[in-house]
């Protein structure tokens, strides 16, 4: 494939020269969240440091909690020992760094500042940061050692429980690297932060909610360990919960409640072990730390990895977010709504006990992780993939303790409310917002489907519509026939955006699902809804008033709203037979209409009367002018619009809406990109065109609307320009100025951008579907291989497709689960098919070869072993 121009910015798209290590000051801004789903999270940070808690069932970007921290001490025989904290101080310092707007992850807690200042610390961090896992690299100059921690939360594909677990695990690998004997002591700390609000500041060991603190001792699989508890709150105070801290070694000296860093120094530094404390509960308004330290001797060249584990237990999760005051006072009820997580786990030490009894939650997520990262897709296209993954397993998602899931569109903060500000942006479920993620059905299905019960069974009118919001608990008044707000009136792109969701769920359901029977009259009665309603004139065309995403009201005909309808029509003429007609009656009339209007030579535009109505795009290039379209791609659904239409759309949206910088371009209401960034704008008008009053957000960059573009470029073969959109919102989130593990719009770790999955669905052109017995590869990336990680169903593994030499290999490993299909597809965009031959490691398997492609078939059952398709 030709690649594209200068030896410069382009060039690094495609020359492999991305970068997998964090290092110097593109660490700055790196907070990788740790945790499960539904659990909160905290962060480990680019220095090494572990900021931004929340999980005490907190949304608080800046939280810090004092004293969790990592040691080490180092003695030779022949002289004293040295000893370090196991983070760096090269960002205490800020007075000279210009932050991107927006943002907070740079801020170091002045806290962390102060109780840190004149204690040796590492020189410097190296971190590798590939979501679930992350690598700090410590540089210990003076020390004869090497020393990386290696810190993860079990991700396991389609295993929810596993994924959804109380805890973060930090493995410290310390090897000897000199040729004489040596003494090693690593240290975990962690603070009993049990009464604490989760946002007010903690200094030191005092906060307001604390006093009647106590650790205590207890063994996890016959390991020392360290219980933290508050025996002054009752059992259903919101700040109620526990906290435990182990480690998987036997020998281990233990510090188990201390309040004073310079005694616990002292103690550390003197011979390697710690057995400083007091008895007693806390007194009030104070706590205790606790810490653990294991202490071992080391040959030459010989290496030592020790096991620490936080883990946590805070099952009083209450409605704390603002809804409608006349469906939810809080000042008459405080709302319970609890955590899933502590339904299954009666203590945080039994949550604890699965790591450090057994290694298969690392082995089944490194498993994942690496099956994922074995590819020569372009690094950042998997980065941004994986990166976004990791919303799903922060303070943002929430599983209730009836086992539902719901979530914000983002957490508060710099970008919404103020950097000081807390709580979730936007509750519950907005419809419009998860309209555009990919990643939850893959990775967890069966909470995507949660999300689908919650839209069919409780949140939808009788009459069919959906309000964009959910209320809880699900048992209050929901938002029919009032005003809902962000946009004023049930979003009709969320409506269909369910629908779309509820058919990739029907595509992997079996026939007799009850689950699918339960949605049907549902979904009949929104697509039903839509066609009186919407399309009342019966011809496929909406015209009246369109809630939508941006927060406004379009009108009129228009592509950005009218191809998700077009997407739904098709997607329910396949699950209600008794509309199939009706349907595609609808989809051929308005696809025909829609084309006919709104075309303007280059791209879709709006038709409306803009002196009537603000906020509107109309001859505006909007980057969701096909939305529709990448949906139903997304979904296998062919084209809504005319082919050669779609791609000149492409073309133009490109060219008018992606800017190599901002300087001297007035971004509002909001700015997420520097002037000397890249991004895509969310609609360009020509001089003179501008209305008065544009779409709103018009002059903003959203990442998440990049992804889901890039990935429909991809589907129509422009690999070049989706790559530039994919790096520069990377770019944009190296490190540096942005954390790259949080993509920012209305509010931290924001959802839309967790489109970026579909970047592997086009690359690979896979569709699954169950009800037909097959999986489809057509992949839409260019040039003579392809080697890219794919799911299906239940299953994940690797994909392999050359055609070197004008011959034609495939193969395909599964390195989780089996693919319940009949027939494995294959498709090229020009390729001339040959003859085939395909096996298993034990037999021979069909082949059937056509003009489109080739079929495998002849399975002995559901596929677990690798299969491989070759010319002969």
């Amino acid at each position: 494939m030709g690649r594209l121009g200068t030896p410069t910015w382009l060039q690094t798209i495609w020359d492999g020269s991305d970068r997998s290590v964090y290092f110097d000051s593109d660490r700055r801004c790196v907070a990788m969240p740790l945790g499960g789903l539904g659990t909160g999270h905290l962060c480990i940070c680019g220095d090494g440091s572990l900021r931004q808690w929340q999980i005490a069932n907190n949304i608080h970007h800046i939280a810090y909690v004092p004293f969790g921290f990592f040691a080490i001490r180092v003695e030779e025989s022949w002289s004293k020992s040295v000893a370090r904290i196991l983070h760096t101080n090269e960002f205490f310092e800020q007075s000279n760094f210009k932050p991107a707007p927006l943002v907070s992850d740079h801020l170091v807690p002045q806290e962390h500042i102060r109780l840190f200042e004149g204690y040796p610390l590492a020189h410097s961090t190296k971190f590798v940061g590939e979501y679930p896992i992350a690598i700090v690299d410590y540089e210990l100059e003076d020390l004869p050692i090497s020393c990386e921690l290696t810190a993860w939360s079990p991700l396991v594909p389609f295993d929810s429980s596993a994924s959804g677990m109380p805890i973060a695990v930090f493995d410290i690998e310390v090897v000897n690297r000199f040729d004489r004997t040596i003494q090693v002591s690593l240290l975990s700390s962690l603070q009993n932060l049990v009464g604490w609000d989760g946002t007010s500041p903690i200094r030191g060991v005092s906060n307001q909610g604390y006093g009647g603190n106590v650790n205590r001792q207890i063994e996890i699989a016959g390991r020392p360990a360290i219980e933290m508890l508050n025996v002054a709150l009752p059992t259903d105070h919101p700040h109620f919960g526990e906290l435990v801290l182990c480690c998987d070694s036997k020998d281990v000296s233990c510090a188990l409640q201390w309040s004073d860093l310079a005694s616990l120094w002292q103690d550390f530094l003197a011979d390697g072990n710690i057995d400083i404390g007091s008895d007693g509960p806390s007194q009030r308004m104070t706590t205790w730390n606790g810490a653990l330290c294991r202490k071992a001797k080391l040959e030459p060249r010989e290496s030592l990895r020790t096991r620490f584990v936080y883990a946590w237990r805070f099952p009083n999760r209450f409605v704390d977010f603002n809804q409608k005051p006349d469906i939810a006072p809080r000042d008459r009820s405080r709302f319970y709504l609890g955590n899933e997580y502590a339904e299954r786990f009666a203590s945080a030490a039994e949550a604890a006990k699965s790591v450090i009894e057994s290694n298969l939650l690392f082995e089944q997520t490194k498993q994942f992780h690496d099956a994922f990262y074995d590819s020569n897709l372009p690094y950042h296209m998997i980065d941004a993939v994986t990166a976004n993954a990791s919303t799903l397993r922060t303070s943002i998602c929430v599983r209730t303790a009836d086992g539902n899931f719901f979530g914000y569109e983002g957490g508060c903060g710099a970008s919404a409310g103020g950097v000081f500000a807390s709580g979730g942006c936007c509750p519950m479920n907005c419809t419009h917002v998860w309209n555009y993620d990919q990643t939850l059905f893959h990775l967890f299905p069966d909470l995507h489907a949660k999300m689908r019960d919650i839209d069919w069974l409780n949140n939808q009118h009788e009459t069919g519509y959906l309000p964009h919001r959910v209320i809880l608990p699900l048992y209050l008044r929901r938002l029919w026939e009032m005003p809902i707000g962000g946009p004023t009136n049930p979003a009709a792109d969320g409506l269909f955006a369910g629908i779309l969701k509820t058919y990739q769920q029907w595509r992997i359901a079996a026939e007799d699902d009850p689950m699918w029977e339960k949605w049907r009259p549902h979904v009949k009665s929104a697509i039903e809804y839509a066609m009186k309603t919407y399309d009342d004139k019966g011809d496929g065309m909406i015209r009246g008033e369109q809630p939508n995403t941006y927060d406004i009201h379009l009108y009129g005909p228009n592509t950005f709203i009218g191809t998700m309808y077009l997407a739904a029509l098709l997607a329910c003429e396949k699950m209600l037979p008794e509309l199939s007609q009706e349907c595609r009656k609808r989809f051929e009339s308005g696809s025909r209409l829609y084309d006919e209007t709104c075309w303007n030579g280059e791209f879709y535009r709006q038709v409306v009367e803009m002196n009537k109505y603000d906020h509107q795009y109309g001859d505006g290039c909007a980057s969701d002018q096909l939305l529709g379209q990448w949906w139903a791609h997304v979904c296998g659904l062919g084209y809504v619009l005319p082919k050669d239409r779609v791609k000149a759309a492409l073309e133009s949206i490109f060219r008018r809406n992606f800017r190599e910088d901002f300087a001297g371009f007035e971004q509002k209401p909001r700015q997420y990109a520097m002037d000397d960034e890249r991004g895509l704008l969310n609609a360009t008008y020509e001089q003179g065109q501008r209305p008065n009053v544009p779409l709103l957000y018009s002059d903003e960059v959203w990442s998440g609307v990049e992804y889901a573009l890039a990935s429909l470029m991809m589907y129509e073969g422009m690999v070049d320009k989706a790559m530039q959109l994919v790096k520069a919102a990377r770019d944009r989130y190296s490190g540096f100025v942005r954390n790259p593990f949080n993509e920012i719009e209305c509010g931290d770790h924001y959802v839309r951008p967790m489109s970026a999955y579909s970047l592997l669905l086009a690359a690979t052109g896979i569709q699954f579907d169950r009800r037909t017995g097959t999986l489809l590869f057509a992949p839409n990336w260019p040039g003579d291989g392809l080697k890219s990680f794919f799911l299906a169903g239940k299953a994940y593994g690797t994909l392999h497709i050359s055609t070197a030499n004008d011959r034609f290999e495939a193969s395909i490993e599964v390195k989780s689960g089996e693919i319940d299909v009949s027939q494995i597809r294959f498709e090229l965009k020009g390729w001339k098919w040959n003859k085939l031959r395909a096996e298993t490691d034990e037999r021979p398997l069909e082949v059937e070869v056509t003009d489109r492609g080739c079929a495998i078939s002849g399975f002995a059952g559901p596929i677990r072993e690798p299969i491989k398709v070759f010319s002969t």
